[in-house]
C-alpha cells in the first residue's frame, strides 16, 4: 500500500510538471494564439497550480484520505486544462504547425498521464478497502473465539 501511495504522489508531481511545461510552451511567439495569454495571468496560473498540488500532496503524504479526493479534483481540473490546450492547438492557433503539433503532443501526453493517475488511485483505493476488510474480518474472528 505504501508503494502504491508513493506511485500516486509521484505521478501527480509529473502531471503538474507536464501541465506547467505545456503552459510555458504556449507562451512561445511561434504558436500565434488567437488570444495571447498575458504573462501576469500565466504567473498566476503557475502559482495556483503549484499551491493546489502542494496542499493535496502534503495531505496525501500525511496519509489523510481526504488528500487523495482533493488531489483527484485538482488532477481532473488541470487534465481538463490540458484538453483545452490540445483543442486550442488545433483550432485557436495559427503559428508554425510543428510547434503546434509539439505542444499538442505534450498536452496529449499529459492527458494520458492524468488518466493513468486515476487508474493508479483506484488501485490504491482498492488496497485500502481490502486492508479495511481484512481488519474487520480479523476483529470479528477475535470476538467469536
Amino acid at each position: 500500500m505504501q508503494e502504491q501511495s508513493k506511485r500516486v504522489i509521484s505521478l501527480a508531481i509529473v502531471t503538474l510538471i507536464v501541465y506547467l511545461g505545456v503552459m510555458a510552451l504556449t507562451l512561445i511567439p511561434a504558436v500565434k494564439l488567437v488570444k495571447a495569454v498575458p504573462q501576469g495571468e500565466f504567473l498566476q496560473t503557475v502559482i495556483t497550480a503549484i499551491g493546489l498540488y502542494a496542499v493535496t500532496i502534503i495531505l496525501a503524504a500525511l496519509r489523510l484520505r481526504l488528500g487523495y479526493y482533493l488531489m483527484a479534483a485538482v488532477v481532473a481540473i488541470y487534465g481538463i486544462g490540458l484538453i483545452g490546450v490540445f483543442i486550442t492547438m488545433i483550432t485557436g492557433a495559427t503559428g508554425l504547425l510543428t510547434v503546434r503539433v509539439l505542444i499538442g503532443s505534450v498536452a496529449a501526453f499529459g492527458i494520458v498521464l492524468s488518466v493513468n493517475w486515476f487508474m493508479q488511485v483506484f488501485k490504491l483505493r482498492r488496497l485500502y478497502i481490502n486492508h479495511r476488510i481484512e481488519q474487520v474480518t480479523a476483529h470479528q474472528r477475535g470476538k467469536q473465539k
